[in-house]
């Protein structure tokens, strides 16, 4: 009798090993076939402020603030939310890409929206942030890292980034809503500023800029007069000065116009004086740097870059 007990007891035992034996084996082929069936993908992070809007992939709905299987390749991503603009946008990703959009408010509940949202675009800036700090450590030079460890800057108006090619490197300026094209220039000097960094060093863009003043340049003008000398050579752009003066050997103007867009975008000229005349030494642009600006001393340019426009009245 107690043999029989044990041999029973022996073949339960058999029996859960063999049970769990199956069961891992089942596991493992099961987590074999969902990855062969995955293809190239990977895990990446939804993230489209406020947190509360609804966010398709491929025509397909997915979670706003959490992680999704993306596989790499060309997406068409929306993102949309009541009192906002619809953000849409088609793009290569690769392993690493996350989707990281801030919402621009075009109603005045879109705005109240925002308001009660800060703590969303606030954790978007931040994700980021690090996000892109990680690549940076792997992919930037020393003198990248710097200006790339401070952004992107991600919010309702604008984003600010940085993007890196084959040979070159840009900080980019993306303007998403009329009137914060002059906001994100003055965040980017601020934050430049406050790291220490030289923003002059670096080639900077705002993406989908238009460039009035250079479209009603008129050259071959003169005048002893910095301001006189401006308004003759843009004599067909209605624009305002507000500010001018000297940097050492340098004249500066800050220049008011106002864009296609109907934003106010201040534009800032470097010149030198002649005898007869003024002369421009660069085609105006928001910030300047030594790209955009040639022959201009580094320390004139950061300068001029920190001058605020003030209005003096001369329209």
């Amino acid at each position: 009798m107690e043999d029989i007990r044990e041999r029973n007891r022996k073949l339960v035992m058999w029996g859960i090993v063999v049970a769990w034996i199956i069961l891992v084996i089942v596991v493992v082929v099961v987590a074999i076939i969902i990855n062969a069936t995955r293809g190239d993908g990977y895990d990446a992070t939804v993230k489209c402020a406020p947190y509360a809007s609804a966010v398709f992939v491929d025509n397909e709905r997915v979670g706003n603030n959490t992680k999704i299987r993306l596989e790499k390749g060309e997406h068409e991503v929306m993102c949309f939310m009541a009192g906002f603009e619809i953000h849409t946008e088609k793009k290569d990703f690769r392993e690493g890409d996350d989707i990281l959009i801030g919402l621009a408010p075009v109603t005045e509940e879109g705005k109240k929206e925002v308001e009660r949202s800060t703590k969303d675009y606030y954790d978007l800036e931040s994700f980021a942030g690090r996000a892109e700090e990680q690549s940076v450590e792997r992919a930037f030079s020393e003198e990248e890292k710097k200006i790339a460890r401070i952004l992107p800057i991600i919010n309702a108006g604008y984003g600010i980034g940085v993007l890196k090619g084959e040979d070159d490197f840009w900080v980019t300026i993306t303007v998403k809503k009329a009137g914060y094209t002059d906001i994100a220039v003055n965040r980017l000097l601020a934050e430049a500023r406050g790291a220490g960094i030289l923003i002059t060093n670096y080639m900077v863009r705002i993406n989908d800029f238009t460039d009035i003043l250079e479209q009603y340049r008129n050259d071959g003008v003169t005048s002893t007069d910095l301001v006189d000398y401006l308004r003759k050579v843009y004599a067909g752009v209605d624009m305002e000065i507000r500010g001018s003066g000297t940097v050492g050997d340098y004249g500066y103007a800050l220049i008011s116009v106002v864009q296609p867009s109907g934003e106010e975008v201040t534009y800032r000229a470097v010149l030198r004086g002649k005898e007869t005349t003024w002369e421009l030494v660069n085609a105006p642009y928001p910030i300047l740097t030594v790209y955009n600006t040639l022959d201009v001393p580094q320390d004139v340019l950061e300068t001029i870059n920190g001058k605020e426009p003030v209005l003096e009245g001369n329209t």
